[in-house]
C-alpha cells in the first residue's frame, strides 16, 4: 500500500527496484526456486494487522499472522543459499537480512 500512495519518483530508484525484480522473476536458478515456494504461503501482514488493531480479525486470520511470522523467520536462511545473490542483497554478518 505505502509502494501506490508514495511511489517514487527518481529515475534511479525505479531502475533499482526494477533490477531487484527483475533478479527474483528472471532468474532460472534452482536455490532460488526454492525461496520463491518459501514466499507462496505469506500472508499480507500489513492488511492482517489492520484487522488485528481494529479488532476484526479472525481466529484463521490469526492463525495466517502466526504461521507468516514463522515463515519470515527463516527468510535469511533460505536467500544466504541462492547462488549468486547481487551484492545489494547484504545477508552476511549475524543480524537479518536487509535488502539497500
Amino acid at each position: 500500500k505505502s509502494f501506490l500512495l508514495n511511489p517514487l519518483s527518481n529515475p534511479d530508484k525505479i531502475e533499482e527496484r526494477q533490477s531487484h525484480v527483475a533478479f527474483f522473476v528472471g532468474v532460472k536458478n534452482p536455490d532460488l526456486n526454492v525461496f520463491r515456494q518459501s514466499c507462496k504461503g505469506i500472508a499480507d501482514l500489513e492488511r492482517l494487522t489492520t484487522r488485528i488493531i481494529h479488532g476484526s480479525a479472525r481466529p484463521h486470520e490469526l492463525a495466517m499472522v502466526r504461521q507468516t511470522l514463522r515463515q519470515v523467520s527463516n527468510f535469511e536462511k533460505k536467500l544466504r543459499s541462492v547462488s549468486n545473490l547481487p551484492p545489494q542483497f547484504n545477508v552476511s554478518g549475524d543480524r537479518a537480512f536487509e535488502i539497500t
